[in-house]
């Protein structure tokens, strides 16, 4: 079962709700609903935002969203349960300029690495802070700009801490055949877990969210190229350098070094 409703309440507010209860069994292996969990069973949750516009250029928006999962999960043995919450206060130029500031934080409940035999789930909790800056230089460059930082504690282990800084550069020109967008990444964090997740421009029809964590720099470039009738041809290549690193990976997928690139190419004919 899964119900919502949005609503303006007024020009400059506007409200949003959404109830859902899936079942634990519930089969549904392709579904895209909307939900904590990856798949939609073994949850029951209620979402709230709210989006206020008080002045012109200005808007304030946020949520606030928790759930429980009555059954096991991966890595939680037993009933759990978490929440949400996000606000963002972002002041933009149309079509010249959007800036945010955004503040995140999730808790969650996961398997304890202490054995306890009260409970053997500790709290996990995640923040972080992002500034973010996109602007329109002319009607053919555009440039996006992030600082983030992460903090990450469970209840059972000390507190962790990420950064994550990149600058890209996107250029696409109507009058020419030839487009591409750029990055350049500077990051430092002390695990996994307080890694900072960010959305990188790739192919056409690719969809890639990394994870950036540990210590080091990523590039990429993603080319394209439309000068022939019904014919497109796309690259990109990605460096990750770790700085201190005597590996990346592990299994089959491990590089010895600190270096690791990425090569792909795509070819797309219409007719």
């Amino acid at each position: 079962f899964l119900e919502g409703l949005q609503l303006s309440l007024d020009k400059k507010m506007d409200i949003s709700f959404l109830y859902r209860q899936f079942d634990k069994s519930y089969p549904a292996l392709f579904s895209n609903s909307f939900s904590e969990n990856t798949l939609a069973n073994n949850e029951k949750g209620f979402y709230a935002g709210l989006e206020l516009r008080p002045a012109t250029r200005w808007k304030l928006s946020g949520y606030w969203d928790f759930w429980s999962h009555p059954w096991l999960r991966f890595n939680v043995q037993g009933p759990s349960k978490g929440n949400e919450q996000l606000i963002r206060l972002s002041y933009s130029i149309r079509r010249k300029m959007d800036i945010y500031i955004q503040f995140r934080n999730k808790t969650r409940e996961e398997n304890s690495v202490i054995k306890n035999p009260v409970r053997s789930l500790a709290d996990y909790n995640k923040k972080s802070w992002r500034l973010n800056l996109n602007y329109l230089h002319s009607k053919s460059i555009e440039s996006r700009s992030r600082i983030e930082i992460s903090s990450y504690s469970k209840s059972d282990q000390t507190q962790q801490h990420g950064f994550m800084l990149f600058q890209d550069i996107l250029y696409q020109s109507i009058s020419s055949p030839v487009s591409f967008t750029s990055r350049i990444a500077y990051y430092n964090t002390d695990s996994y877990d307080s890694g900072i997740y960010a959305y990188e421009n790739d192919l056409l029809y690719n969809f890639y969210v990394p994870n950036y964590n540990g210590k080091g720099w990523r590039y990429y470039l993603n080319t394209q190229y439309t000068g022939f009738r019904n014919l497109s041809l796309e690259a990109r290549y990605a460096i990750t350098k770790l700085i201190g690193a005597e590996s990346i990976g592990s299994g089959l997928d491990r590089i010895l070094g600190s270096k690791r690139s990425e090569v792909k190419l795509q070819v797309r004919w219409e007719f």
